[in-house]
């Protein structure tokens, strides 16, 4: 498991951690030692902190890459592809088992969108349908 990503995240964590005590220290008038010394422990702390929500984040990200990866895999034999011709369809169809959405794409301009009739088509005579006009 790469961890470049969950140091980062630690990394920022800590620079805020560590900006915003030196600021705050300064701001109340704590002398410089007890400022120095206080943002540094919140930047060590806050930088196992990052590191740890980096790692829950990093798995997350991996696990739903892995998940789409899966459900949606990479032909890897393109000449396979092309080879299938346009009379056998789309696969599976030779089984009658026909994705109607692939179907529906691959009817082009006169497709399933133009199956259905315009409402001014169905309407009365007089009656306006507002499509234009």
């Amino acid at each position: 498991m790469l961890t470049i990503p969950a140091k980062i995240i630690a990394t920022c964590f800590a620079l805020v951690a560590f900006a915003a005590a030196l600021v705050i220290g300064a701001l109340v008038g704590n002398p410089l030692g007890t400022v120095l010394f206080r943002a540094l422990v919140a930047m060590c702390i806050c930088w196992l902190v990052g590191y740890l929500v980096g790692l829950v984040a990093q798995r997350t990200v991996e696990l739903n890459i892995a998940r789409y990866k899966q459900a949606h895999p990479i032909v890897a034999d393109a000449d396979a592809v092309s080879a299938a011709s346009p009379e056998q369809g789309p696969p599976g169809a030779a089984d009658g088992d026909v994705n109607p959405q692939t179907t529906a794409r691959s009817n082009g301009p006169g497709g399933p969108r133009n199956e259905f009739r315009s409402a001014s088509a169905d309407a009365p005579p007089g009656v306006a349908t507002g499509a234009g006009g």
